[in-house]
Order: structure tokens, then sequence, then C-alpha cells
């Protein structure tokens, strides 16, 4: 799978859409635990996930296969069940930086 666009969500979730028009919900709350992910507990910090296509990382040095991903996310039977999670309360929009509604898209082909 190929990792389109990644947004971050409530309760720490993932809305993911892959290049196939997949989408889905991660949740990454089960990771939070491993030393790896620890600094994701922080919402600043977890809204700054990166697409890189077939995997998703943090500046943290976080991350997550396309592979993992696929494995364990909730993929949406109807596009409109992707809106029953708001998305993630974005505290600098309009800043230059990646605001509400905004998501994270792979710049490749």
């Amino acid at each position: 799978m190929k990792i389109l666009c990644v947004t971050p969500r409530e309760n720490f979730f993932l809305y993911v859409e892959s290049e196939d028009g997949q989408t889905g919900l991660f949740d990454v709350a089960l990771y939070l635990e491993h030393e790896a992910f620890a600094p994701l507990r922080d919402p600043a910090e977890f809204q700054r996930v990166r697409n890189g296509g077939y995997y998703i990382e943090w500046p943290c040095g976080a991350d997550l296969s396309a592979d993992t991903i696929e494995a364990r996310w909730s993929v949406n039977r109807q596009e409109t069940e992707a809106s029953h999670l708001p998305a993630f309360p974005w505290p600098n929009a309009g800043t230059g930086h990646h605001g509400a509604g905004d998501s994270l898209r792979d710049a490749a082909p």
C-alpha cells in the first residue's frame, strides 16, 4: 500500500487515504506505551506526522510502515464514515504550518 494522505485526528487516531482510494482510521494509542512512541503522547508532537509514501514518521524518530498501517487500520466502508472524528484541534492554524482541515500529501507521483 502507498499512503496518499495522512491527517492527525483526536485521541491519537490518524485518518489515512491510500493511493488506491481506500480510507480509514489507524489507532496510534496502542503504540504509545513503547519508548520510541512516547514523545507522541504530546498532542503537539503527534500532529507533526509526515507522509513518506510507504511509511509515516514524526520528527522525534517514531515511524510506522504502510504495511503496518494496512494490517491494522479500520477501513471505511463509506466515505461519509471518515467524518465521525473531528480533525485534530490545530493551535497554529493560519501561521504557515499545517492547520485544521489540512492534510499532508506525498509529493511523489
